[in-house]
C-alpha cells in the first residue's frame, strides 16, 4: 500500500481511497494548494530525491506585507 504523500485534486483523491491504494490516514488531500504542490514536485525533482517529510509553517498576511516592506 502506498503511504503518506500528498494529492492534488479530489478525483485522484477518491480513485486512491476507492482502490485502496491509500487509506484516508495515508493521503493529504490539499483542496486549494496547486502552488504548494508543484512547489514540492520541483523541490524533489530538482533534489532528485523524494522528500519523506516537510515541515510547513504559517505566515500571517500582515507579516508578509512587513517583510515586503523592509525589502522593498
Amino acid at each position: 500500500m502506498w503511504t503518506n504523500g500528498f494529492i492534488s485534486g479530489q478525483a485522484p483523491y477518491h480513485y486512491a481511497l476507492y482502490n485502496n491504494l491509500i487509506s484516508e490516514e495515508e493521503g493529504i488531500l490539499f483542496r486549494n494548494g496547486n502552488s504548494l504542490y508543484k512547489t514540492l514536485l520541483e523541490a524533489q525533482l530538482k533534489e532528485q530525491k523524494i522528500f519523506k517529510r516537510i515541515s510547513l509553517d504559517t505566515i500571517l498576511e500582515n507579516e508578509v506585507e512587513t517583510i515586503h516592506r523592509l525589502v522593498t
